[in-house]
């Protein structure tokens, strides 16, 4: 039977062999973990296309990549990102978009986003479609090639069906004012077009006749019915 001395003895000179044999090794055997893939201030190309589940190209959607620092934290205890820095454009008529950004080693994490704009009461807010961790894609060189695949659009294409609905720049000013409604009724009227603009939470429903806002009534507030 060993004696803790003993194997402790053993453990040191099996650790220190290891090391020896590592360092014995020719540079290009040694795994790269911390080679970089760019020069310092090389340019970065991420690019693709952004298309629903049906492969048809969605235009007019933000797509920003967020470089990073990533690491762990003892408070709060996880794994953080620090030094955040984004870029975004806008997908053309054909879906593509193309981000570029110069090589910088303290960033470590790559993430892309997808989102798309809506108006709130605060000022323009970004609904997120999409985010995708593709900090491998970017080490293995650039062009960085991500096709994006939204499979469920059900958000955009309520949304867009009701941009798509705004007859008057009164209507217009007042989704940039007040947000996009919880629901929206329409009636016809002896030729006339009114809608009710149905907003829960705050409890006011905008009434429109032929894309002119007569009146803004007031209720209790209420949660939306999903």
């Amino acid at each position: 039977m060993l004696s803790r001395g003993s194997g402790q003895r053993r453990l040191h000179t099996a650790i220190a062999a290891v090391c020896l044999a590592v360092l014995a090794l020719p540079a290009s055997a040694i795994p790269p973990f911390n080679r970089s893939p760019y020069d310092p201030g090389q340019a970065v190309t991420v690019q693709g296309v952004v298309s629903d589940a049906k492969g048809r190209p969605l235009p007019d959607l933000r797509v920003t990549l967020e470089a990073s620092r990533s690491g762990f934290s003892i408070y709060p205890l996880g794994k953080r990102k620090r030094e955040v820095a984004t870029g975004s454009a806008l997908t053309t008529a054909q879906g593509e978009f193309g981000l570029q950004f110069p090589w910088n080693r303290r960033f470590n994490h790559f993430e892309l986003v997808v989102a798309v704009p809506v108006a709130t009461p605060q000022g323009e807010d970004l609904h997120e479609l999409y985010r995708s961790d593709i900090t491998r894609r970017v080490r293995q060189g650039s062009p960085v090639a991500v096709p994006v695949a939204l499979q469920d659009t059900s958000f955009l294409d309520t949304l867009r069906q009701f941009l798509g609905s705004l007859r008057s720049d009164e209507e217009r000013r007042t989704y940039q004012q007040v947000g996009r409604p919880d629901r929206v009724d329409r009636t016809a009227q002896g030729g006339h077009l009114e809608t009710a603009w149905w907003y829960f939470r705050t409890g006011k429903v905008y009434r429109f006749r032929d894309g002119r806002l007569e009146k803004v009534e007031a209720f209790a507030p209420v949660n939306p019915v999903s």
